[in-house]
């Protein structure tokens, strides 16, 4: 498999999966995100303990 690189960003498969790792790192990097973790672990525990 072979990346096709065009104008700094890959196409096919390859650049599906390359876009995708970086969204996804967006994502986790983002505080909204991280804000809806915590919000969503701290009411799962809560709800086991009270």
């Amino acid at each position: 498999m072979y990346l096709t690189d065009y104008k700094g960003c890959a196409s096919g498969t390859e650049g599906q999966l390359i876009r995708a790792m970086r969204t996804l790192k967006k994502i986790l990097s983002s505080q909204s995100f991280t804000d809806k973790v915590i919000d969503f672990y701290i009411g799962r525990t809560g709800e086991m303990f009270g």
